[in-house]
């Protein structure tokens, strides 16, 4: 009998050694989750910031110091609720435009033609939402058109030589 008790005690005592280990490393060590990789082409998407822009030269409107509002690229296309703005813009070949939604609506880029989207493939941005950009290179010359997938009626195009 007093065998049977001592191999109960050690059975309880090694399942509750077993279950606190278990409860004790449940949370320590949790597995880590990979970073995405962006499938970029030949496009960046980011907020206005010069310093990570190396084609484009941004000018101040009016201030010596200037904030996100107030830079404006060399080669900037503006999106609004009128549309685009220039709704054409010329490029040497290798340049980048910047373009900026500073609409109050997400913005969905894509490259002409509608559906198929295949005049330049690194026009197929997708969504831009309020108050961001993406910048696009050209590295082959051409007319470039594009238009926003949630407004086919507004359009634009890059020329580029």
């Amino acid at each position: 009998m007093k065998n049977k008790n001592l191999n109960l005690l050690i059975y309880l005592v090694i399942i509750i050694a077993g279950l606190w280990l278990a409860y004790s490393n449940l949370n320590k060590n949790p597995v880590p989750m990979p970073s995405p990789t962006p499938n970029t082409f030949d496009r960046v998407t980011s907020s206005p910031n010069p310093s990570s822009i190396s084609t484009n030269s941004p000018s101040s409107a009016s201030s010596p110091s200037p904030s996100a509002s107030t830079i404006v690229y060399e080669n900037q296309v503006t999106f609004s609720k009128d549309g685009f703005s220039p709704a054409t813009i010329s490029v040497s070949k290798n340049q980048t435009v910047h373009f900026v939604n500073s609409s109050s609506n997400e913005l969905n880029l894509s490259s002409n033609p509608n559906p198929t989207n295949t005049d330049y493939l690194p026009l197929n941005i997708g969504i831009i939402t309020v108050g961001s950009s993406a910048d696009v290179s050209f590295s082959k010359t051409g007319t470039f058109g594009y238009y926003n997938r949630y407004n086919p009626a507004q359009t634009g195009k890059v020329v580029v030589r």
